[in-house]
């Protein structure tokens, strides 16, 4: 039952892919290297743990390559090399991982419900290690993708709280469109309160937090942001020219009123 499960979230046809436009989508996470993470069983004839290891290897491999050539042939090998690979071995989070990066690629051409297979792979990953922050992150932003912002939510502020150093701009992006999108500015603005608290560092965060509040109109404290933003001595040059366009937006916004 398992298998056959397994087998219908990898298995779709290469040549619809061949017949959609790529599309473009920035703010991907930045991944880490998981095969160094998997336990390799010991080569042994007939060991399904070990030929499900040499299965994903190879999967991992040539997602990495697509990704470096587009090349479509290679993204379908290696979707079906994760899936062959958790038939043998469904108790890998890491090749789960896999199978749900294959699928959000895939989910950039539109392939029906790909968006879906990819976070239930992920879903998978995270039931067998829940304090896998970084598959958290995934789950959040393909969440986001579908439109479900408060659920993207739930893993998205735990998984980025634990690990700050996945808060980045991209990612942040993907956080502020969920409070943006989802009707939760108020929420945002807190998290951002306390996440900026306790690490100081990730100053452009108030970028985000001065996007909040002018979406909701408190035009005085998108404005107090954003000059505290504009005095921070650590901010890089481009973080500030943003700050000063949207601090001259909210200047103009207000002679309008």
């Amino acid at each position: 039952m398992m298998e056959k499960a397994i087998k219908k979230i990898f298995t779709f046809s290469i040549f619809a892919c061949l017949l959609i436009a790529y599309q473009v989508e920035a703010g991907e996470v930045g991944k880490r290297d998981f095969t160094e993470k998997i336990e390799i069983p010991a080569d042994a004839s007939g060991d399904s743990k070990f030929a499900a290891y040499l299965m994903h290897k190879q999967a991992y491999e040539l997602l990495k390559e697509y990704k470096t050539s587009g090349d479509l042939d290679k993204l379908y090998t290696a979707l079906n090399l994760a899936g062959e690979a958790l038939v043998l071995n469904p108790e890998e989070s890491r090749y789960w991982v896999t199978l749900g990066d294959a699928h959000s690629e895939m989910a950039k051409f539109n392939i029906f419900r790909a968006g879906e297979w990819a976070e239930q792979a992920y879903q998978e990953a995270i039931a067998l290690n829940p304090e896998d922050t970084t598959t958290m992150v995934l789950l959040g932003v393909s969440l986001a993708k579908s439109g479900d912002y408060k659920e993207a939510l739930q893993y998205l502020e735990p998984a980025l709280t634990d690990d700050i150093y996945l808060m980045t701009y991209a990612i942040g992006q993907w956080l502020n469109l969920c409070y943006l999108a989802g009707s939760q500015t108020k929420r945002g603005t807190i998290y951002y309160e306390e996440f900026l608290n306790a690490n100081p560092e990730f100053y452009y965060l108030r970028l985000y937090k001065a996007l909040l509040y002018k979406a909701h109109f408190d035009y005085v404290n998108a404005e107090k942001e954003l000059k505290i933003l504009l005095a921070e001595k650590r901010a890089d040059s481009k973080t500030k020219e943003f700050a000063s366009n949207i601090l001259e937006d909210l200047k103009t916004e207000e002679v309008k009123r």
